[in-house]
């Protein structure tokens, strides 16, 4: 309550509570020439009320998603020992239905030969020439259990270790993804959405996932 408000009844002054300004309105977004499309798609995400479609969602969240998008950014290795693409798991994984997903689509021409999963020096997966894409049963591991996994393709071997997303922030993000769902968006906008959520969360390998699924949308 204003300290003034006393003295305002006292003078028998009308009183308007103010409520806090709450900015719900993306800010311009950065475009990219001859790029219709990706206009058409920024267009579209502006004229959304973050508040509205995800509740808690930050309107920086979601600028910062469309900047690196605009990036397009790709991982690839000609070399041992380089930097895995930012699609694969590393440092923190969602973990969905006791499954973490991964995709190896953004190592292009490169074709995978051989996958090696272990959970604190435990062997949990030892593979030779895996899919494209795949889904890694983690069980009830906790979010204390540290997954380190070895990716070699026809160019390169790629490092990586990650971690699950702890019950309640799962939780979380599973709602807000619900959420997402539930609202009648274009394709482009949703999945900026999507992507931002997981940023949100520290889920950079699903944040790109949802970006290469964007960027192929957008013809990018």
């Amino acid at each position: 309550m204003s300290r003034y408000l006393p003295l305002l009844i006292l003078m028998g002054l009308p009183f308007t509570a103010t409520a806090a300004p709450s900015d719900c309105t993306l800010p311009p977004l950065v475009q990219k020439e001859g790029a219709p499309k990706t206009a058409a798609a920024a267009q579209a995400l502006r004229a959304t009320s973050p508040c509205k479609i995800v509740p808690g969602i930050r309107v920086k969240a979601l600028a910062s998603v469309w900047e690196k998008l605009l990036a397009n950014t790709r991982t690839g290795g000609r070399r041992l020992d380089t930097q895995p693409p930012e699609s694969l798991p590393n440092g923190v994984a969602l973990a969905r239905d006791g499954k973490v997903h991964f995709d190896f689509s953004a190592l292009g021409a490169e074709a995978p030969r051989m996958l090696q999963i272990s959970v604190d020096g435990r062997m949990l997966v030892d593979t030779k020439a895996p899919p494209r894409e795949l889904d890694i049963p983690v069980g009830r591991a906790s979010a204390e259990a540290v997954f380190s996994w070895v990716l070699v393709t026809s160019a390169a071997t790629y490092h990586g270790e990650f971690t699950l997303l702890p019950d309640a922030e799962r939780r979380e993000v599973e709602q807000q993804l619900a959420q997402l769902d539930s609202q009648h968006l274009e394709d482009s906008t949703r999945l900026v959405y999507q992507a931002a959520i997981y940023d949100e969360a520290g889920l950079y390998a699903d944040r790109e996932r949802i970006l290469g699924q964007l960027r192929t949308l957008l013809g990018q």
